[in-house]
Parts: C-alpha cells; sequence; structure tokens
C-alpha cells in the first residue's frame, strides 16, 4: 500500500517497524487513533482514522511534538507513567478526558504498548486510543438513575416507617414493642439502601463489603475498632445480596445491645471475614458480655437470620452459645452475596 503524500514523512519515520504493507494497511484500517511515538514520547505518526477522530487539519502539525501537548496538562503525570511504564517493556492503560483539535470533548481508553526492534528492546512505543465518549455518557446517565432509584427507596422506607409509627401510637404496648422492632429493621435496610445506591458505574469499581458494614454499624462507632470491630478479608456485594446480611447482622447487632457484649461496659464484637474458595465467611465473636446460654427456643429474629445467610444468601451457620457471649460464623455463597 502506498500510503498518501500527506502521511509519507510521518511513515518513513516508522518504516523500520513496518514489516510490509499489510502492515501499514491494518494501521490504516483501524477505526480507532493509532499513534507510533519515539522513546521520548515525540510523535511519528498518527493513522488517517485517528486524524479523523481527533479532528486534525494536518498531521504535521503535530508530528514532533510530545504526546502529552495533545492532553489537557491533568493528565500529564499519567501519561508520563504510562510511557515509561512501555519505554520498560510493559504495556500500560489510562483513560482520560481530551478534546479534539476542534474543541470537541471526548473521552479515551489508551493503550500504551513497546514496539520492539531486531533486538527485542523496545525502539518505538505505539498508542491506541479508543473513543468511549458514548459509553461514558451512558455510564453517567445510568449512575445517575441509580441515585434517583437509591433516593425513592429511601423515601419508601421512611413512608412506612412513618405509618408503622402512627398505627403503633392507638395499640396495645405489647403491639408498640414489635412496632419498634420492626422499625429498626426497616431503618437497617434504609441504610444498605443509600450505600448501594450511587454506584460508581463510570470506574466499575464493586461495592464493598467492608463498606456495607462500616455503614450498618456506623452507630456503634467505626471501624475497625469501633464497639463491633470488622477486620479481614473484602468482598464484592450487590443489592440483593446486601439487603440479606444487613437484616441478619442488624439482628445480631441488636441483639448484643439487649443481652450481650454490647450491653455491657467494654464489651465488643470482632466480626472476622475470610475467603474459602468460592465462599465468604464470616465470624461473628462477642467479648466480654455475659455468658450466653442457648435458648430454648427459637425466635423470630433467629428464624430471620436463618433465612438470610440459608436461603437468599445459599450459606450455612454455625452458633456457638458461650461463657464469655454468642459466637456465630457464617459461610456465604461469594455469588450470592455479589447478587
Amino acid at each position: 500500500m502506498t500510503p498518501p503524500a500527506a502521511d509519507s514523512a510521518a511513515l518513513g519515520a516508522a518504516n523500520a517497524f513496518l514489516d510490509s504493507d499489510l502492515a501499514a494497511s491494518m494501521l490504516e484500517a483501524s477505526a480507532d487513533c493509532i499513534k507510533l511515538l519515539n522513546l521520548d514520547g515525540t510523535l511519528q505518526y498518527m493513522n488517517r482514522p485517528g486524524v479523523a477522530l481527533m479532528e486534525v487539519g494536518d498531521p504535521a502539525s503535530i508530528y514532533g511534538k510530545h504526546y502529552t501537548v495533545l492532553w489537557p496538562e491533568e493528565h500529564a503525570g499519567v501519561i508520563c507513567g504510562a510511557l515509561e511504564k512501555a519505554r520498560s517493556g510493559e504495556v500500560a492503560r489510562f483513560s482520560g478526558d481530551c478534546p479534539t483539535a476542534r474543541g470537541t470533548p471526548k473521552w479515551w481508553d489508551v493503550i500504551v504498548s513497546p514496539v520492539a526492534g531486531p533486538d527485542g528492546k523496545p525502539k518505538m512505543l505505539l498508542a491506541v486510543s479508543r473513543d468511549i465518549t458514548e459509553s461514558k455518557r451512558a455510564a453517567e446517565a445510568s449512575a445517575l438513575l441509580a441515585q434517583e432509584a437509591a433516593h425513592r427507596v429511601k423515601n419508601f422506607f421512611a413512608v412506612v416507617d412513618g405509618l408503622i409509627a402512627l398505627a403503633a401510637r392507638r395499640a396495645p404496648s405489647d403491639t408498640q414493642a414489635f412496632a419498634g422492632s420492626l422499625r429498626a429493621r426497616l431503618a437497617a435496610l434504609g441504610r444498605t439502601a443509600t450505600y448501594l445506591g450511587p454506584l460508581n458505574y463510570t470506574e466499575g469499581d464493586p461495592r464493598s463489603l467492608h463498606g456495607l458494614l462500616t455503614e450498618l454499624f456506623a452507630a456503634y462507632g467505626e471501624t475497625p475498632g469501633g464497639q463491633i470491630d470488622v477486620r479481614g478479608e473484602d468482598a464484592m456485594v450487590g443489592r440483593a445480596g446486601a439487603a440479606s446480611l444487613a437484616l441478619a447482622l442488624h439482628e445480631l447487632a441488636t441483639n448484643a445491645v439487649k443481652y450481650g457484649a454490647l450491653s455491657r461496659p467494654g464489651g465488643r464484637v470482632v466480626l472476622a471475614i475470610g475467603r474459602e474458595d468460592d465462599a465468604v465467611t464470616l465470624r461473628w465473636e462477642e467479648r466480654g458480655g455475659p455468658a450466653a446460654p442457648a435458648p430454648t427456643r427459637s425466635g423470630f429474629g433467629s428464624t430471620l437470620i436463618d433465612n438470610s445467610v440459608n436461603t437468599y444468601l445459599s450459606g450455612a451457620l454455625e452458633r456457638d452459645w458461650g461463657d464469655d457471649g454468642l459466637a456465630v460464623r457464617m459461610r456465604l455463597s461469594a455469588e450470592a452475596l455479589a447478587r
């Protein structure tokens, strides 16, 4: 393939690394913006689709300039780091916003790779930029919808809580106690809804189990080191998994305040998280509390915990009623927790 005259000089600098006309044709056929850089980061070549994407009038006007000049100044550190990594023989990747030469806003996903010479050492750098503007906008729209959904869910819990409180005012005392317990459970679910609402779709970061537990146990002091000390491994948690786990752990925390370690000064709970193959393990261990005799019957709270763990989280649960307080070991399906 014979390149157009406008591109001939630039391609000449890269000829040592383009083994054939087919290789040059492949660069020109790509829909991505492909650039060849010297090891010092100066631009030597940009393919024609890239010139169109970047809305560059005359490619010769940018040849010989450092790659960072094409980007907003705030990205210079990231770009220089990517170039250094590629010079060392590794592949680097980064993303960021960079307007075209005409000022059109765009977002790019960029991979910088070393181009080896006959001796196997990097002789030039290949930068492939993919236009992700539309997917970025879609992600921002999804995040906005998720935030709105979380707000509506929170309002729903508030309305239901108000209805229960209103009905309980004229109810017998035993009904009022049940209403108070139900409202506390709704409040726990409301906190998880707030945590899981505006997901960071643009970065793709999963919601962490540690983050959820910090939100859920905020009333007991900061973790780690608070009255409920969360430590150990972390895991991904989804909306359904968070709701089920929040109900189970809220019951344990409530019982610890009423009857267990958190009912005594200096009492505390250590919640240790581990990983076993495709499972997440949690060990709830109360310390400094009264002896925990095994109950003679299973109450509503215990049934709620069992159903949350065994049914909704595809897990298993063991209780140890000890002299220093209750210890509970849960083994949860990592897949179910992430749903």
